[in-house]
């Protein structure tokens, strides 16, 4: 059989903040659903306080810098800092949730400086980590590492903007194209849809073109 616990916790503090409380555990005895060949197993876990100047989060949380800086779930403590309404302080401190799954205990710490925009975002980090050489299991496929990681990334909506504007440019174009034609015509296109200008265009243009032909008195 299996069974799951699932607590969550929401509770209003002052200085108008927010305490969130949140916990997974499992049990089991079915071999396909046990982790690590674990019956009982802390799924995951956190403690987050929040209000509209910091964030601080204690438990399990992912962090994500960037896919080539740092991206990764950990178990320690992180906090972010709204220095401005487009300006951020975070950092983090944790190590990898399972050491004997992993076959070894990593430690990694981290900061960054961080502006969002309405169009543009920039970013500076530098992320640390090492792993502890006592904890390496012989089959783990890793050897003791330390590893430090500087990097900025920069992103900006041009695609969206981009699309935009060439989007305004083929209307302007059409309506212009659509308006001159038509005007040969004596056809407003203010006021006929498309499929009426045309109509009106083509039956214009077939009575100028075609003279009148009265048939003969029997």
């Amino acid at each position: 059989f299996n069974e799951e616990f699932t607590w969550n916790l929401t509770k209003s503090v002052p200085k108008n903040a927010l305490l969130e409380t949140h916990a997974v555990f499992r049990y089991t005895d079915d071999p396909q659903y046990k982790i690590n060949q674990r019956r009982f197993y802390f799924m995951e876990g956190y403690v987050k306080y929040t209000n509209s100047k910091i964030e601080l989060w204690g438990g399990d949380f992912a962090e994500d810098y960037s896919s080539y800086i740092f991206s990764s779930s950990l178990l320690g403590l992180k906090v972010r800092c709204n220095l401005t309404s487009h300006l951020s302080f975070l950092a983090f401190a944790g190590r990898n949730r399972d050491k004997d799954m992993d076959k070894y205990l990593r430690y990694s710490e981290g900061g960054r400086l961080a502006y969002q925009g309405e169009k543009i975002a920039l970013g500076f980090s530098v992320v640390g980590s090492n792993v502890d050489k006592s904890t390496i299991k012989s089959d783990a496929g890793i050897g003791e590492e330390q590893n430090v990681v500087v990097g900025s990334d920069f992103k900006i909506k041009f695609l969206e903007n981009f699309i935009l504007i060439l989007l305004k440019i083929f209307i302007i174009k059409f309506y212009t194209f659509t308006k001159f034609k038509c005007k040969r015509e004596n056809v407003n296109p203010l006021t006929h849809s498309n499929a009426q200008s045309a109509r009106r265009c083509h039956s214009t243009r077939s009575l100028r073109g075609s003279p009148m032909r009265i048939p003969a008195a029997k």
